[in-house]
């Protein structure tokens, strides 16, 4: 953490997947109480004894927000004379979501045999990050990557195929979503 930062909220991280978090408060200037707010116009909070100068903590708990919301904490400081500081502020993103899946290109319900598919997929975790992306036809596991991305499959014989696509980011939320389709025996003509 900088040494002329104020308030810093878990290390600086700009993610959590917890509402509890812990605020880093420096303060250079000789103060005698701090004010820490949930929001970012030191609005609420009490006033409570801070240790003179330097560096102190806090517990907080995020409100409970949308999902993947911004949440901010800000301090405010009276000195002896009573004299308010500036308000500082710090944010951070409750990661709550798992990573988003969407099939943008996939078979049709129903193939022939002999006919190759392809399969267009775009998996994004709008948090953290991804951490593993995993695809199966069926029991066969696939290479996949995170992002937009395309999977040729070749010609299959008749039955029924399913491809998932399963995704875990850093913090351990996972997503999958499938797509089914069956591969029909081609009509052949006999001749007699």
């Amino acid at each position: 953490v900088d040494p002329g930062t104020v308030i810093v909220l878990n290390g600086g991280d700009r993610f959590t997947p917890s509402l509890n978090v812990n605020a880093s408060i420096n303060y250079p200037a000789e103060s005698m109480q701090m004010k820490v707010s949930l929001g970012d116009r030191c609005e609420g909070g009490t006033w409570e004894d801070f240790p003179g100068t330097g560096m102190t903590s806090k517990a907080l708990s995020l409100p409970a927000a949308a999902a993947n919301a911004t949440s901010f904490a800000s301090v405010q400081f009276s000195d002896f004379d009573f004299q308010l500081s500036d308000c500082y502020k710090a944010s951070i993103t409750h990661d709550n979501l798992p990573p988003e899946i969407l099939f943008q290109t996939y078979p049709t319900t129903s193939l022939q045999e002999g006919q190759s598919a392809q399969i267009i997929y775009d998996v994004r975790d709008l948090g953290v990050g991804l951490s593993s992306v995993e695809c199966r036809l069926n029991t066969v596991v696939h290479a996949c990557v995170g992002g937009r991305a395309t999977v040729q499959i070749p010609p299959l014989a008749s039955g029924s195929y399913s491809f998932e696509t399963k995704a875990r980011d850093v913090y351990g939320l996972e997503s999958s979503r499938n797509v089914t389709w069956q591969v029909t025996a081609a009509n052949r003509q006999i001749e007699h």
